[in-house]
């Protein structure tokens, strides 16, 4: 680890300034990669024993405590190991750390360091209410704790510790800071999320930007029920009640005509239940709101004046989601530029609800979001950039720069560039033009309402890159849902009867494996019916619940039993099962091999 560190330091150190060509970043990725390998390396037993020592239910009752008591008891044997690995940590540390912020190399994540991280989120997170900055405080002293025996110093973990390990710190940190409040968003529609709350977002966003002591905020949506949001929208009978923050109307008089067989959690018009499920959801469909037109009648301005444009276009070539283009001068009101700070100040907010949008953001526009970047003039993106977003513009503007001679003056007197732009020149402006002049208002308003949601110098202290922000925002993309086994995306609580050597285990293997055969689509179909989101978290940063709460007292609940679906409890990841297993067997009178 050490004689890795030192050529790495050595060869960032002699590229201060001038960062050299393909090769020499290369041989920087390289170092890199190999000194990350050295810290898995290091850190790989202390993770074994902070997943042993949550395994088999115990985490529903364990504290932060245990992550730091947990390696400290693995590092025991011989006596001195423990001051070891810190040390030669900080060795590989300081390294990654020259290479991350001078080397300007893409630190892969170290996964030892991001699996604690990832415990730490499930035992921060667990309390979907609103907590104290004292909770805070004890889990932020649960992770120095534990950062000190293994040697990751602040610059280490800004360097390699991932976006979901970097987005649990700055959760736990803003908590310390900020005292949360309870934000409840009354009566939202399914289909109207974001724009029929726009007053509310923008409301919250204005005043936090006036009283940063305010930023901190949960959020608690109620869902409307589609059939009472239409009833509304057409003037149906009964006065209307009206969700907090311009939420779509919901007649009073619906809750004497629901039927008794009701779900519990469906009354009055709206579901009830609190959690964060409900809160997931919210982000979701906030996000996909965004990409959308404002819907006629839908939120502050439906009922007069030119609904708004989405604020978001979809790049198929690239497969992002990026500022409006299409939107005309004469569109550019202040109503848009409100809606534009509200959907700033909601994307700050996922990441203090520990939420995703469904939209796929690029780096290139969270890097003009981050603090530091408070002018168009401070962010220069690169050709890379560019490429990772739009492979076709990329393409284009090298081609230009490859131009012979006789062409490529041509080309700029008919730009009309100056003739001694150099090719250099030509490539920074035209990818500037793409991704920074092309969007700028749009930039600006989003910027304005994420830094009213989001603690500078904490974002500052965590070193987010565009990249990383994107993905803590974003989540993971389809293909690693597909690939990915549910069970190792969640921290499983499994009834002891669908465990092995459990009287309904055939019961637990068939859920899995039913589980594990299904496409992308499906498996975020399940998702969002235990979770309310389609996004996965980090692997082992939520709880996933199985039960099996019902008991069957004679023949008749045995058979009533056997004909319920399993259902969900979004709020805290429960998936309730019915023992089919044990029905058929005691209906079909199967025992033994036959069962």
């Amino acid at each position: 680890a050490r004689a890795t560190c030192e050529r790495a330091a050595l060869r960032s150190k002699s590229s201060d300034g001038q960062r050299g060509g393909a090769a020499a970043r290369k041989e920087r990725e390289v170092l890199a990669s190999a000194a990350v390998g050295c810290l898995h390396t290091l850190w790989a037993p202390a993770a074994d024993a902070v997943d042993a020592a949550l395994a088999n239910g115990r985490i529903e009752t364990a504290g932060v405590e245990l992550l730091a008591a947990s390696v400290k008891r693995c590092m025991v044997n011989p006596p001195e190991s423990a001051e070891a690995v810190a040390a030669a940590a900080g060795t590989v540390g300081d390294a990654l750390w020259a290479l991350y912020s001078v080397g300007g190399v893409r630190v892969q994540p170290c996964l030892a360091l991001g699996r604690m991280l990832n415990a730490l989120a499930a035992l921060a997170c667990r309390n979907v209410a609103v907590e104290s900055p004292e909770v805070y405080e004890r889990t932020w002293q649960a992770w120095c704790d534990l950062a000190a025996l293994l040697g990751a110093t602040p610059a280490l973990v800004a360097s390699c510790g991932g976006a979901a390990g970097k987005a649990t710190l700055l959760y736990v940190l803003q908590g310390m800071r900020y005292a949360e409040r309870k934000l409840s968003v009354g009566s939202v529609s399914r289909s109207c999320a974001f724009w029929g709350n726009l007053d509310t977002l923008f409301y919250e966003a204005e005043a936090t930007a006036l009283s940063p002591s305010r930023r901190r905020v949960k959020l608690f949506p109620t869902y409307a029920l589609e059939s009472a949001v239409a009833d509304s929208n057409t003037g149906g009978a009964g006065e209307g009640r009206r969700g907090g923050g311009g939420g779509v109307g919901v007649p009073a008089a619906l809750g004497s005509q629901l039927p008794k067989s009701t779900p519990r959690n469906v009354k009055a018009g709206v579901e009830r239940g609190e959690g964060h499920g409900p809160r997931k959801e919210f982000f979701v469909l906030a996000g996909a709101d965004m990409a959308k037109a404002q819907p006629a009648g839908c939120g502050r301005r439906g009922s007069g004046g030119p609904c708004l444009p989405a604020l978001f276009e979809h790049v198929r070539s690239a497969g992002y989601h990026w500022p409006n283009r299409s939107i005309e001068q004469q569109q550019r009101t202040k109503e848009l530029r409100e809606a534009y700070i509200a959907a700033g100040w909601l994307l700050g907010q996922a990441l203090h609800n520990r939420a995703q949008v469904s939209l796929r953001l690029p780096g290139a526009l969270c890097a003009q979001l981050l603090p530091g970047c408070k002018q168009h003039s401070t962010y220069e993106p690169t050709l890379k950039d560019l490429e990772e977003f739009d492979p076709a513009a990329a393409r284009s503007i090298r081609a230009a720069a490859a131009l012979p001679p006789k062409e490529w003056r041509a080309m700029l007197e008919l730009e009309e560039l100056p003739r001694k732009l150099t090719h250099e020149q030509y490539v920074a402006r035209s990818v500037r033009s793409v991704l920074v002049r092309s969007v700028a208002w749009q930039v600006e308003a989003l910027r304005a309402g994420f830094a009213a949601a989001v603690d500078a110098q904490a974002m500052i202290d965590m070193r987010f890159s565009g990249e990383e922000l994107a993905e803590a925002l974003c989540g993971a993309s389809a293909a690693d849902v597909e690939a990915l086994d549910l069970r190792k995306a969640f921290r499983l609580v499994v009834d002891t009867q669908l465990q092995g050597g459990g009287a309904s285990e055939a019961l637990g293997d068939a859920l899995w494996s039913t589980v594990g055969s299904w496409s992308a689509p499906m498996k975020r179909k399940f998702l969002v019916f235990v979770t309310g989101s389609d996004r996965l978290p980090a692997p082992g940063a939520e709880l996933l619940k199985v039960e099996m709460p019902f008991v069957a007292l004679g023949a008749a609940d045995l058979r009533e039993q056997m004909g319920m679906l399993p259902q969900a409890h979004t709020c805290e990841n429960i998936l309730e099962l019915p023992d089919y297993y044990a029905g058929v067997c005691k209906l079909e009178g199967l025992s033994g091999a036959s069962a």
